[in-house]
């Protein structure tokens, strides 16, 4: 489910008109919730548009947050499970909603289309979450 932002008035009008589907909802929240992918999806986004990242480099700089420590220092276990992950599954679900492209004969992934779509709604999230979990907290210990 790839999500092309509007670009003129009119367009953002009609991007409003036309509904979202709970499933299309789901899918999204589904393909968001996982931290490998969104952590693809903030890796992606860096990059200088246009450019490449392979696999192997992206794979080893995600087990290295996910080990909390330096790329370079994570097991070879560690790693070849991030690497399987990405090529078996995650790189794939992410590429068909548009937000990366993914170059499996060539094992490198770029900037897709819904790149930005993905990054304002992961963004859009966390503050909503922290914003609840502060007024949660706040509300708690009255």
């Amino acid at each position: 489910m790839a999500i092309d932002l509007p670009e003129t008035p009119a367009e953002l009008l009609r991007f409003f008109v036309n509904p979202v589907t709970e499933g299309d909802l789901n899918e999204y929240y589904h393909l968001l919730s996982n931290r490998r992918r969104r952590l693809v999806i903030a890796r992606v986004f860096v990059l200088d548009p246009g450019g490449f990242i392979e696999v192997k480099p992206l794979a080893r700089q995600i087990a290295g947050v996910e080990a909390g420590t330096d790329p370079g220092a994570v097991p070879s276990s560690k790693y070849d499970a991030v690497y399987n992950g990405l090529i078996q599954s995650h790189l794939s679900a992410l590429a068909n909603a548009g937000i990366i492209v993914y170059e499996p004969d060539r094992k490198r992934v770029r900037r897709g289309p819904a790149i930005h779509a993905a990054v304002v709604m992961l963004a859009a999230t966390i503050v909503i979450l922290r914003f609840l979990g502060l007024q949660t907290r706040g509300e708690s210990s009255r």
